[in-house]
């Protein structure tokens, strides 16, 4: 099994594309993370089941549309799930599985995760009775876990199923053959669709703030506000960011647009801090200052994002 054969975690910038780059660097195939973020839209902002907006389940949504090879598969029951699993497992596939993330207890961090619940672990090795070895390189936590060993099968099950026990094959040797050398992606397009994603989400955060105010000196009040700032670092939103800033140090050096939008990132990691401490004060102020600030970072996110396709095209 893989887990024997000198497979070792790598930390990655989010869930599912961290597991398909933890297979990549496995078997030895020279493509990023940030490549990967592009050539499969993770960029796009999509309504999930469960009523808020993500950007990670886009990029199994419409796989024919992605250019990438990999087959999704679902089983009927729990028992054919864990079958289908060990198959994969055994036969050394690049399997990943989806979990609804609320239900999973080796971390902290997914306590929160009440509306943002998706989260994806490679499966490397089985004990032959009840375990399954998993790869979790990237846990949405404040330092970003990493997570590796056995899970018993009854600890991770509900999760499971709670995403209809999807399990994900990719085909990295197909992916290495595609090529990404050649790759461009439309900054034009992306810096719409950015924009657009920026607003969606602006008023998300400002409504769910408002919402949250209401609800001053109640049991729901720390809740309400505990989910938005997990909804930050499980929607995807930080790494995203992430990936736009590496892309405009690779492209764009000497601009400083990578300076100015590493303070963007900064800002997230301030907002999430201040939520926290909004979440314990009962103080209507400090809400009112949050939500000024992020009004604030996704302008001026839109505009830089702007000056950087038009530099692209000049």
């Amino acid at each position: 099994m893989i887990f024997e054969k000198g497979y070792a975690t790598q930390r990655g910038s989010q869930c599912i594309l961290g597991c398909l780059e933890n297979y990549l660097v496995y078997r030895k195939i020279d493509i990023s993370e940030a490549e990967l973020f592009f050539r499969m839209k993770g960029y796009e902002l999509k309504p999930s089941k469960w009523g808020v907006m993500i950007y990670t389940i886009s990029i199994f949504e419409n796989p024919e549309d992605l250019d990438v090879p990999y087959i999704i598969i679902t089983s009927a029951n729990r028992e054919e799930a864990k079958q289908s699993l060990i198959k994969c497992v055994e036969d050394e596939s690049n399997v990943a599985i989806l979990m609804v993330a609320n239900k999973l207890k080796y971390n902290s961090a997914f306590k929160y995760a009440e509306d943002v619940v998706i989260h994806c672990v490679n499966v490397i090795g089985y004990d032959g009775g009840d375990k399954f070895f998993f790869s979790d390189g990237y846990i949405a936590s404040f330092k970003g876990d990493m997570f590796e060993g056995y899970i018993a099968f009854d600890d991770f099950v509900d999760a499971w199923e709670g995403y209809n026990f999807m399990h994900v094959i990719t085909d990295t040797d197909k992916l290495a053959e595609d090529g990404y050398e050649n790759f461009k992606p439309d900054l034009r397009e992306i810096s719409k669709k950015q924009k657009d994603n920026n607003k969606i989400l602006k008023d998300y955060f400002v409504s769910n703030l408002k919402n949250a105010e209401a609800l001053l000196n109640t049991d729901e009040y720390e809740k309400s506000i505990m989910s938005l700032n997990s909804y930050i670092r499980l929607s995807g939103l930080l790494t995203v960011r992430s990936y736009f800033r590496e892309y405009m140090e690779q492209y764009f050096p000497q601009t400083g647009l990578a300076v100015e939008y590493a303070d963007i990132c900064k800002e997230w990691n301030v907002i999430s801090c201040l939520l926290i401490k909004a979440a314990y004060s009962d103080d209507a102020s400090e809400i009112e200052d949050i939500s000024g600030r992020i009004e604030s970072v996704f302008a001026k996110e839109s505009e830089i994002i702007d000056r950087m396709a038009k530099l692209h095209y000049e």
